[in-house]
């Protein structure tokens, strides 16, 4: 005698799911189901051993996904608690992530850093005020592939040294005829402290948000 399939209906009370029930069956389903099974078999024929095994074998399958489920959940909760922790541990920290922010402190100065995926013969510095307009462009001049940082001085195209705040970059890479060069802008700065949305967290530099999967380089500041 089979189990009866997930899709089949039985009499309501007696170890069969009720009418209109999922049709996903649960491990206490599957018990109850071949409990009932065993109540029910004809004396005379009784069901075979090998049915009978390869039914427990079922049962043992759907326990062991069952309990799987549970293993994965906890090791989830396990690595999100662990990513939560670690980023604690990066206030107070200096860093450098995929961003085009720029610190501008009163009266200093700020980091530019970019990665060029070849040789520039020409590179250009643009940057922007919090409003978008354009205060300083910045003939960088020939750079090789890789990582490359400059020190802005804080001024605009006329020499007047701009307020603190936040300003934002752009790299322009050149190639010999004239082509563009695929560059990424990094931003630098101190992690001020740690924010979390949906449990994943996420790094404050400044008021802008990093996520932990944008970070490039940690030192200690």
């Amino acid at each position: 005698m089979n189990i009866p399939s997930t899709q089949a209906t039985g009499v309501e009370g007696e170890g069969y799911p009720p009418s209109g029930a999922a049709a996903a069956l649960g491990k206490d389903d599957f018990m109850k189901l071949l409990v009932a099974q065993l109540q029910r078999q004809d004396p005379l024929d009784p069901l075979a051993n090998a049915e009978f095994v390869a039914q427990l074998a079922q049962f043992s399958t759907l326990e062991g996904i069952s309990n799987m489920g549970s293993s994965l959940d906890t090791m989830t909760s396990y690595i999100m608690s662990m990513n939560n922790y670690n980023a604690t541990g990066l206030i107070g920290k200096d860093i450098k992530a995929y961003g085009d922010t720029l610190f501008l402190e009163d009266g200093g100065t700020a980091d530019i850093a970019y990665h060029l995926y070849e040789d520039a013969p020409e590179v250009k510095i643009s940057i922007y005020d919090e409003s978008g307009a354009l205060v300083r462009t910045i003939e960088g001049g020939g750079r090789p592939a890789g990582s490359n940082e400059m020190v802005w001085d804080g001024r605009d195209s006329d020499g007047n040294l701009l307020p603190p705040g936040k300003y934002t970059f752009a790299v322009t890479a050149t190639d010999g005829n004239g082509s563009g060069i695929r560059s990424d802008t990094i931003l630098t700065g101190t992690v001020s402290g740690v924010i979390y949305e949906d449990g994943i967290p996420y790094l404050m530099v400044g008021d802008e948000k990093i996520a932990m999967s944008d970070i490039l380089e940690v030192w200690k500041g």
